[in-house]
């Protein structure tokens, strides 16, 4: 059997061509330091509405999610973390 020539990729179903990815392990990287600053932001105030209620919940939660945003941590995020939570001359 003779093969076929290949086809162009099909556009979208509403007749707009999509966009190709230029470079996903950048786009992933970013997402991924993204999601990891998000993570610390949401723990920091759940620790805070811990201490404001009196209720142990919140910082257990706090504790659950520890392992796995443990292992997407590294040198850039943990110091933008640090730089954004605990400013310059906030403490004396």
């Amino acid at each position: 059997m003779a093969q076929d020539a290949p086809q162009p990729k099909a556009a979208a179903a509403d007749g707009k061509a999509k966009p190709e990815e230029e470079e996903p392990a950048v786009v992933a990287e970013v997402s991924a330091e993204a999601l990891a600053l998000a993570d610390i932001a949401t723990n920091v105030g759940l620790v805070k509405k811990s201490v404001a209620t009196a209720e142990s919940r919140f910082c257990w939660r706090v504790l659950r999610s520890l392992p796995w945003l443990r292992k997407k941590l590294d040198a850039t995020v943990l110091q933008h973390a640090i730089n954004k939570h605990f400013p310059r001359g906030a403490f004396p």
